[in-house]
């Protein structure tokens, strides 16, 4: 039985719950980070969960430091798998933006997802096979009214993706390396992300009719169809380099 490991961010609800259960349940040794506790059951099956906020970037440098590789024993494993799924929304009119809570979504968002990346590709042996997954969104590359932090950091964790892709490709120190790097949108899920953008006042999010009906039309995806899409795609043999999927493409 192949030894791979994922490290799944955003691992106590939604997606990364249920990727984290999904992968598990296909004997992968799992690692979560979410600042809250995962469901119990998680931690039955498995799960080796740390409690810490990516937006506090110190307290993330100390714990993804040099020896924390011995820890996750990358050495040993036949395939590693970094998902970067945790993401706040921080919605505000342009009017409104709040500059510490655009600051701490970014990091959230996109400054630790691809610092993250980064990481992974040095700890990670050379001939191991190493997955980059970013969980993506429709706002990466279309515009919403009072989502401007959302959408610019999306389209940027997108466009990270990219570069490390071309990193791979170019840079001569990870030539032939085995590093896939996968953009992956989950579509329209039923999550708390969710429950927040129905909750925003059509004065600050114009186009929340749109997600009440999408609600009440019971047209909201279950966690478990994108988590098992992103557990097939991880399971490919020979995935291309770089990569970008959506829910049932």
């Amino acid at each position: 039985m192949p030894n791979r490991i994922a490290l799944v961010t955003g691992c106590s609800r939604g997606v990364g719950a249920a990727l984290a259960a999904e992968l598990l349940r296909r004997n992968w040794r799992v690692h979560g980070i979410s600042r809250s506790a995962p469901p119990a059951e998680l931690i039955e099956d498995g799960l080796v969960h740390l409690p810490l906020d990516l937006s506090d970037v110190d307290a993330v440098g100390e714990h993804f430091h040099a020896s924390f590789a011995n820890d996750l024993h990358l050495e040993a494993a036949d395939q590693i798998a970094l998902v970067n799924n945790a993401g706040v929304l921080a919605m505000a009119p342009t009017q409104g933006l709040d500059l510490r809570q655009m600051d701490a979504a970014f990091r959230v968002n996109v400054t630790v997802p691809a610092w993250l990346m980064g990481w992974f590709v040095q700890h990670t042996p050379e001939i191991t096979r190493l997955d980059l997954v970013n969980l993506s969104s429709g706002a990466a590359s279309s515009a919403y009214p009072g989502w401007l932090t959302y959408c610019t950091s999306k389209a940027a964790l997108r466009m990270a993706g990219r570069v490390v892709a071309a990193d791979v490709a170019e840079q001569l120190a990870l030539s032939d390396r085995p590093i896939h790097v996968l953009d992956y949108a989950p579509g329209v899920v039923a999550t708390e992300m969710q429950a927040e953008i129905r909750s925003a006042a059509p004065s600050s999010f114009p186009r929340s009719e749109r997600f009440h009906d999408l609600y009440e039309q019971d047209q909201l995806a279950d966690p478990s169809a994108p988590a098992g899409e992103i557990a097939d795609l991880l399971e490919r043999r020979n995935p291309p380099a770089y990569d970008e999927r959506r829910l049932g493409s």
